[in-house]
């Protein structure tokens, strides 16, 4: 199989704040998925152009409200400041906890801050974890096992990272875990 087509039959969905995401940790898993055939979506609060803190612009074929857990193989939190609009926002939870349940469970990856949304949905309680310095506290008070020195850490299904920093190793948890 071409390098390519190795995840020709997987789809992604791809959360981002409408402004403040992290350009590298969306850019490189994106990139890297787009480059071995996986089917990104990209979904926010709001359709149209999401803005990145260092210049990229990016476009939300969705709302996060309008996606179904089942309808992807992947779903990713991405960080940044701007990710915080997810912490306590039921839709986001929803498509955490639902990610987790049912026959096919899916790829579930936070990187950055943007774990805190997972904790927050509760997907977190009793499972190795790690996210931004800033905010790992916020992990542990919601039960997760944190590993703090990890720039990558995976529990199951579960994939969190640290920051822009692990972006890359993030992106190849994620494809790896695809490809299991």
């Amino acid at each position: 199989m071409k390098t390519g087509q190795m995840l020709k039959n997987r789809s992604v969905l791809m959360i981002l704040a409408p402004r403040g995401f992290q350009d590298d940790e969306f850019g490189k898993p994106c990139e890297l998925l787009d480059q071995l055939g996986a089917a990104v979506t990209i979904a926010s609060t709001r359709k149209g152009a999401l803005h990145g803190i260092a210049g990229k612009t990016t476009i939300a074929h969705g709302t996060i409200e309008t996606y179904a857990a089942d309808d992807f193989d992947a779903l990713l939190f991405i960080g940044g400041p701007g990710a915080d609009i997810f912490f306590h926002n039921t839709a986001a939870h929803r498509l955490a906890q639902a990610a987790l349940i049912g026959e096919r469970i899916k790829v579930l990856g936070a990187i950055c801050i943007a774990p805190v949304t997972l904790a927050n949905a509760g997907v977190l309680r009793g499972r190795r974890a790690t996210a931004f310095p800033d905010v790992q506290g916020l992990l542990a008070a919601q039960g997760a096992i944190l590993e703090p020195h990890s720039p990558v850490v995976q529990d199951g299904k579960i994939i969190t990272a640290a920051g822009p920093h692990a972006a890359g190793e993030f992106a190849h948890q994620i494809i790896s875990a695809l490809l299991a």
